[in-house]
């Protein structure tokens, strides 16, 4: 009869355990449970995967305010976990995605929104920190990380940094962020990157 397994044979309890808090999370934030319990099952879920960018994700759009939070808890979310991240850590996607958040709420506002140059200075600062950092690594999301980047580089103005994004992707392209601008989003991409010189 075999002894017990050793450790190297054992199934790591506490990685299949943070996946079945992010999707017991991911469950509760669509349900729109009481956000007491969507921030405790966050807060495990980062305990126990520390870097997981879908639930974070997921808690930055329960902290906008298309989900009755605001746009400034849900930009100190992000620039928050960005901040506390290692160099290198794909949370800095979260401050595009929390730009695009603003930008899909601010209505007729929206240009004047896309032109301030404190939103450019963030998008450099997060793609410094994440996905240009030396130390980043290409994880699961690489390609919807780059493309939120490239988009949002497009949509303020800065092409040289929204070119360097799609030259990164080499032509890959993700639904999701160009689902959110009107039209086909794969046309959108095309066209957004041939506007930045691609």
């Amino acid at each position: 009869m075999p002894g017990a397994p050793s450790p190297e044979q054992r199934p790591d309890t506490r990685a299949g355990l943070g996946r079945a808090l992010v999707g017991l999370f991911v469950v509760a934030t669509a349900l729109e449970a009481d956000t007491g319990l969507g921030r405790e099952l966050f807060d495990e879920v980062v305990r126990r995967v520390p870097g997981h960018v879908g639930a974070h994700g997921r808690y930055l759009q329960q902290a906008g305010a298309r989900h009755g939070g605001s746009d400034e808890a849900m930009h100190a979310f992000a620039y928050g976990a960005m901040t506390h991240a290692p160099g290198g850590s794909a949370l800095g996607v979260l401050a595009a995605e929390a730009h695009l958040e603003s930008l899909a709420t601010s209505g007729a506002q929206a240009c004047g929104y896309l032109r301030n140059p404190l939103v450019a200075r963030q998008l450099h600062d997060a793609a410094d920190r994440s996905v240009r950092h030396p130390d980043y690594r290409r994880g699961p999301y690489w390609v919807w990380e780059h493309n939120m980047f490239a988009m949002m580089f497009a949509l303020t103005g800065e092409r040289a940094a929204a070119r360097h994004m799609f030259r990164v992707l080499r032509g890959r392209v993700s639904q999701r962020p160009w689902q959110s601008l009107k039209g086909n989003p794969i046309r959108t991409h095309r066209r957004t990157r041939h506007h930045s010189g691609i």
